[in-house]
């Protein structure tokens, strides 16, 4: 009778607490979706509440989508959402330059350095619009059609100059390069037109300038090494008066070290990416342009 009476108490218990967990289950399963971070520590629990809240995000779009659908079938005007992009959030920035220009901005590239290697003028000069280019033009001419006061004949001719091909010297700080400098300067001698290789021996950088403006280059490249025997930076000189700018290289790989590289055409421009240069700072680094 003990044994029977400890058996019916156990199976009682038993069914007691089954009926808790089933309980607790549904209620777990009827609570609402937190949204946001979900902070609970187990981890299968967790991921069950994360996914069942992006099945019904999900769910909700896809009525929403439907709905709209439905109501464009109508005739209905209906709102379309505007996807959110990074620049759309960008705060306004007082250093960038206006899409008119700025006069101040415009004396300042009339002077510039690079004005003759450049086909046509930085993005701020005035540009025609469609359909009113110049007599014998096919496209709308980005060149002013007025000479302001002040001017003079002289610089009214020079800003009429054709554009100068560029012809680039690419050099080195040591006499003697190393094996990784030199597929570096193999591949800039296959990828950039007009740049041509010369050994620096035991010259210094003023002679070789020299050299180089006494035989119409444009420009000059001077590659560096660090201690380790790694191309470090890159210094760009325009002839004859300069600007000068440094540009460090960092996590170097070259084209024999990609998977599937290809070799380059020496004949192809490359196409260089300088899109949202706007602030005056950045039309001065578009000097990395003149090299092609």
């Amino acid at each position: 009778m003990v044994k029977k009476s400890i058996k019916k108490e156990r199976r009682k218990i038993l069914v007691q607490t089954q009926e808790k967990c089933l309980q607790r289950h549904k209620t777990a399963n009827a609570e609402k979706i937190p949204e946001g971070d979900v902070h609970i520590p187990n981890k299968w629990k967790r991921q069950e509440l994360v996914g069942r809240q992006y099945r019904e995000k999900k769910k909700v779009k896809r009525e929403t989508r439907k709905q709209r659908q439905e109501a464009r079938a109508r005739g209905e005007e209906v709102d379309v959402p505007v996807t959110t992009t990074i620049e759309m959030m960008r705060e306004a920035d007082v250093t960038m330059l206006p899409p008119e220009g700025d006069e101040e901005v415009r004396a300042d590239e009339r002077m510039d350095e690079f004005r003759h290697t450049f086909p046509t003028p930085p993005p701020t000069s005035e540009v025609l619009p469609l359909g009113q280019a110049a007599a014998g033009e096919d496209t709308p001419s980005t060149v002013p059609t007025t000479v302001e006061a002040g001017q003079d004949e002289g610089e009214e001719e020079e800003e009429q100059r054709e554009p100068v091909e560029p012809k680039i010297m690419l050099t080195t700080s040591m006499a003697y390069p190393s094996e990784r400098s030199y597929g570096l300067i193999k591949e800039l001698v296959e990828v950039v037109p007009g740049l041509q290789y010369f050994r620096k021996k035991h010259f210094p950088i003023t002679k070789i300038c020299d050299f180089a403006n006494n035989r119409g280059f444009t420009a000059v490249v001077v590659l560096s090494e660090d201690r380790k025997h790694e191309p470090s930076s890159l210094h760009i000189t325009s002839l004859p008066e300069g600007p000068t700018s440094y540009w460090r290289l960092t996590s170097l790989e070259l084209g024999a070290d990609m998977k599937h590289g290809a070799t380059c055409n020496p004949e192809d421009r490359p196409e260089l990416l300088l899109n949202g240069f706007g602030t005056r700072l950045g039309h001065r680094l578009i000097i990395i342009a003149m090299l092609c």
